[in-house]
């Protein structure tokens, strides 16, 4: 069996006002929008954190990527800006709105650089489609890296890994079968019910119908 992090706390954070690039004319009398906006943001109330993963609502926005500031190596000054998440899309088609108002996630395992010892981090949204007045990002979330870890089932394990093969398999005609994604699903999630009861379960020893010490007439059954 293998291991995944338990989800942190969130962190607290503040998010400044986004900055929108723009590109002037030859002469430097006009501007025009680069469909470029950055928005950074700070730990006022940590000297830096380490952190698990990043989730926000998307906001018609195109495509992200992440960069970070961190004090690791001990930096003095000013701290370079590190890639931690690449140019991604979010957007299948920029033009229209799939996607346009989802949830992503990006978890630690993901990132190029190890999100540790972090003073800042700085979002960079691009929306090269002029279809949309406005883009960005919504309810972003930060959550504390967590080195405890959980148990992952082989069988989830082993799904999770072939998920993308299994998606490409021919499905067979017969209409008994469930498709493998459904199952696949079916198991995470009730892998995550399994390790939620756990992480909530008691060491007190319960009866099989008594409440206080006493038995409930309606739970029993008559035979």
């Amino acid at each position: 069996m293998s291991q995944k992090y338990k989800r942190g706390n969130v962190l607290s954070c503040t998010m400044k006002k986004p900055v929108d690039l723009y590109a002037k004319s030859s002469d430097g009398k006009d501007k025009a929008s680069c469909g470029v906006s950055v928005v950074d943001i700070t730990f006022p109330n940590f000297e830096f954190v380490d952190i698990g993963d990043i989730t926000f609502k998307n906001n018609y926005t195109g495509f992200i990527s992440i960069k970070l500031r961190s004090n690791k190596d001990g930096n003095q000054g000013d701290p370079k800006w590190l890639t931690c998440i690449k140019l991604t899309q979010l957007m299948p088609d920029v033009h229209c709105d799939v996607s346009s108002q989802d949830y992503y996630t990006f978890t630690r395992d993901q990132m190029l650089v190890l999100p540790d010892k972090v003073t800042a981090l700085r979002l960079v949204l691009q929306q090269p489609s002029t279809v949309w007045a406005n883009f960005g990002v919504d309810n972003v979330t930060i959550t504390e890296y967590n080195e405890e870890r959980v148990t992952i089932p082989p069988m989830v394990e082993w799904l999770e890994k072939h998920q993308h093969k299994l998606a490409q398999t021919p499905r067979s005609d017969s209409k008994s079968l469930m498709p493998v994604d459904e199952i696949a699903a079916g198991l995470q999630r009730l892998w995550a019910l399994t390790a939620k009861v756990q992480e909530n379960q008691t060491e007190s020893a319960l009866g099989r119908f008594d409440v206080d010490g006493s038995y409930e007439v309606n739970l029993l059954s008559y035979t």
